[in-house]
């Protein structure tokens, strides 16, 4: 059997539909409105598209679907979306999206931001700078017609948690992944952002069921370090104690002529060699 898919893309010269083959594990879940992932010309990553037609065999040789996501609609939904898309002059993925429930048209792409992120990270040798990328996802259990129904729920849509160091190049590097549009706590225009509450990650990994990741840092007590972002940026300091548990150090700042200790987040700290 064969699949008729439209991309989700904005692009107008893939605003038509494109043949798939149904593999037959996937067939019994194939449907009108399935949301699935599949290969699309010389790319390395999975696109995602739209069931709109369903039907014997094709003209072409085609490529296989690879995974679906869910059925979301039928077959008024996707007559229907058509229409729209006609009568309004736009794509017909975009009049797709309209149609489908709250919270449900960013699952795929915010797991595909995070494999663009840590393929970038692997690629540019930046472990040392990003450590954890997270899509805060947990798991739930609904009853339906009596029965338990698992589902993944994410805590907050559309959005990853990045644990990293602020360096230039590691900044550089997560702003310009594709997909990612924005970040919270940065005044825009390229303005690194205010790191989240320690406190608020511990909580948002213990609900997840997750070990808290140690910072990896090259500094210890003495060592000269510069800070990177926060109200002290660009000042320098020495390491007066380090507490593992918070992930934080006190470092001694000249503050209005006086040595001052002033603790800071080991990701906002650059050791000075």
């Amino acid at each position: 059997m064969i699949a008729e898919v439209i991309l989700n893309s904005n692009a107008k010269q893939l605003n038509r539909v494109f043949d798939y083959e149904i593999p037959s594990e996937l067939a019994p879940e194939i449907k009108l409105g399935a949301r699935v992932l599949v290969p699309f010309s010389n790319r390395k990553e999975l696109e995602e598209g739209f069931v709109v037609n369903i039907k014997e065999k094709s003209d072409y040789k085609v490529k296989s679907i690879v995974n679906i996501n869910a059925n979301y609609l039928d077959e008024k939904s996707i007559s229907l979306a058509r229409w729209m898309a006609e009568r309004y002059f736009c794509n017909v993925s975009d009049c797709i999206k309209l149609m489908l429930p709250p919270g449900t048209t960013t699952k795929i792409l915010e797991n595909r931001v995070k494999e663009n992120l840590e393929r970038r990270v692997k690629t540019m040798g930046l472990e040392d700078s990003l450590f954890q990328i997270v899509v805060a996802e947990e798991k739930e259990i609904e009853y339906k017609n009596g029965k338990p129904v698992e589902k993944t729920h994410n805590l907050f849509s559309g959005y990853l948690l990045v644990q990293m160091i602020m360096t230039d190049e590691a900044w550089y590097v997560v702003r310009n992944t594709p997909g990612v549009t924005g970040f919270i706590g940065s005044s825009g225009k390229g303005a690194k952002p205010f790191p989240v509450a320690q406190e608020e990650v511990d909580a948002v990994l213990r609900r997840l069921g997750r070990q808290d990741v140690n910072v990896q840092v090259d500094f210890e007590v003495g060592d000269r370090v510069e800070i990177t972002n926060g109200a002290f940026k660009n000042s320098e300091g020495v390491i007066e104690a380090m507490d593992e548990e918070k992930k934080e150090a006190t470092v001694l700042l000249i503050l209005f002529g006086r040595e001052t200790p002033t603790e800071i987040p080991y990701m906002d700290l650059k050791k000075v060699d």
